[in-house]
């Protein structure tokens, strides 16, 4: 038996196609941005007057998940330099109105500054007040024509009370009640299910490699089917091979309230798939003796980032294959051969979830 290590690699092919790849992604996502994504708003860290400072994180964790719930909220770190700088310049006056939900003309004014350079919708800034048994929430929304403020009073206030107080202030700015908890309902009760479609390989002068193929989701497992084509040419023989792949598959939403880059987007995931292969077929050409055989085995690793934006997925993956076609036999000849290859796949795809 002639086993044979095969690995085809060419440097300035596999930067070309990282070129095409990274372009066709950027273009994507990025391209049309107000078709896919919701708008985006900045939301400032809130303002606690009182004793309890544990507080502030609980507080903070809070606004942002209610503000969530209806627009994608800015977590660049660029964004919060140029928060930090344009504040340096203005004057306490100024930020007084502003921290304490009582934005006049000039506070509005240089808002709507601050608005224009950060290229959002609106700024949020929440104040709560603790004193004696009393707890003053007040909620500050600046639009680029004018500031709202909307402001609650709690007695003897617990941790659910200001969570709950924190969400009224929230809906009372941005929409009904009634839709905002109906809303929440369908998300908790039901689980996800989602399709992904996805194409891509990777081709040199002799090599022609493609990889397409399905995945289903129920939450966050999944199983995928991937149909694999490999062909190889050179002065001495050729190779043709197909193999069919099943992938069992994990996805993580990534925490999008930590990530250090704002890409916009609903969420984001990261997809993990193991593969097997269940079938396939070889062809192997030398010496004018055409060589062939079903027995095929192997295994496949895949990576997968994934972008929401409304019903809809994107992402793109890479992919690592190995594959072992063995026992391919040729009437005209009493040789076996056996070829094992190895191959990466750059993958990109659309998908839709509900």
């Amino acid at each position: 038996m002639n086993l044979n290590i095969f690995f085809i690699y060419k440097k300035k092919t596999f930067i070309h196609q990282m070129k095409i790849f990274f372009f066709f992604f950027s273009f994507l996502f990025f391209s049309n941005h107000e078709i896919w994504s919701r708008p985006t708003v900045y939301v400032f860290p809130p303002t606690y007057i009182g004793e309890d400072s544990e507080k502030i994180k609980f507080i903070e964790e809070t606004l942002r998940n209610e503000i969530h719930r209806f627009y994608d909220l800015a977590h660049n770190p660029s964004y919060e330099n140029i928060v930090v700088d344009f504040m340096k310049e203005k004057s306490g006056e100024i930020l007084d109105q502003f921290f304490y939900g009582e934005c006049k003309e000039d506070c509005l004014l240089s808002q709507r500054i601050l608005l224009q350079k950060l290229l959002m919708k609106s700024l949020y800034s929440l104040t709560v007040t603790d004193s004696r048994n009393v707890t003053k929430i007040v909620l500050l929304r600046v639009l680029k024509d004018k500031a709202e403020a909307r402001t609650e009073y709690c007695e003897s206030c617990t941790q659910d009370d200001l969570k709950e107080s924190i969400r009224s202030l929230v809906i009372q700015l941005e929409g009904p009640a009634e839709i905002v908890e109906e809303e929440k309902v369908k998300d908790e009760g039901t689980t996800n299910l989602r399709a992904r479609f996805f194409s891509g390989g990777a081709s040199s002068s002799a090599v022609s490699s493609t990889l397409s193929g399905l995945q289903l989701f129920w939450g966050n497992l999944g199983l995928g089917y991937g149909k694999w084509r490999f062909k190889y040419k050179d002065t001495s023989y050729s190779m043709d091979l197909e193999s069919n792949l099943i992938d069992f598959l994990y996805r993580y939403e990534l925490p999008i309230e930590k990530s250090s880059s704002d890409l916009g987007g609903d969420s984001y995931d990261l997809t993990l798939g193991l593969g097997i292969v269940t079938s396939g077929i070889g062809t192997l050409k030398r010496d004018d003796v055409k060589y062939s055989g079903s027995s095929v085995s192997g295994y496949q690793f895949s990576s997968f980032f994934t972008q929401q934006r409304g019903l809809w997925e994107a992402f793109l993956g890479l992919s690592f294959q190995g594959k072992y076609y063995y026992d391919l036999r040729s009437s005209e000849s009493g040789l076996i051969h056996d070829r094992r290859v190895n191959w990466v796949n750059f993958l990109i795809g659309l998908g839709i979830y509900y």
